[in-house]
């Protein structure tokens, strides 16, 4: 294959995976830090963390996307092509109302580069993060409440290419809804400080 051509040249080198994420000690000063930022980046980050969706899902929500009837939002036409809807969490609703209050019919997150609010937390926090690293986090934090993988899988819009992902298929809302409230309150926990 090229890349092991360009490998003998030593042109191409093969990437190790980004694991980073915000861990318990980090978790509780990054969340603080993030609540004292501007409102529209505040919710941004906040999204990212509670959703783990992709940067570019969450810039591109537009009010349209939100049922506040159903209790759902829409990330339309995602890395995988296809629409991927989740539903409100009791903090999530509260971001999506307040968004949409500001937005009026236009897109909810007008940020085009987060790397102003990344770079803001940094100053305050020492600590660098990234959506995907919030990405990431979501994952982690998901297991600590004790979210299946597959339905973790299903949350973050992961392709499914097991065989058991097929049997289990698509999940509905409320089993949704029920992971990312667990999630939820994972995070809120983990945002509180430890007090010795």
């Amino acid at each position: 294959p090229p890349s092991l051509r360009l490998r003998v040249l030593r042109l191409w080198s093969p990437e190790t995976p980004r694991d980073r994420r915000l861990e318990r000690d980090t978790f509780p000063l990054v969340w603080a830090a993030i609540e004292e930022i501007e409102p529209l980046w505040r919710d941004l980050m906040r999204f990212y963390l509670l959703t783990g969706c992709r940067r570019r899902e969450a810039t591109g929500l537009r009010s349209a996307d939100v049922d506040f009837q159903l209790g759902t939002f829409t990330f339309r036409d995602t890395k995988n092509h296809r629409d991927h809807v989740l539903p409100m969490t009791a903090t999530l609703q509260g971001i999506l109302v307040e968004r949409v209050r500001a937005a009026g019919r236009g897109v909810l997150f007008p940020v085009s580069e987060p790397k102003n609010i990344t770079r803001k937390l940094e100053r305050a926090t020492g600590v660098h993060i990234t959506p995907h690293d919030c990405r990431r986090t979501f994952a982690s934090v998901a297991e600590l409440a004790g979210v299946g993988s597959h339905t973790t899988s299903v949350l973050l819009n992961h392709k499914s290419g097991s065989i058991t992902g097929t049997y289990m298929g698509r999940l509905d809302n409320t089993a949704l809804r029920a992971a990312l409230e667990r999630i939820e309150v994972e995070m809120l926990e983990l945002a509180t400080p430890f007090e010795k």
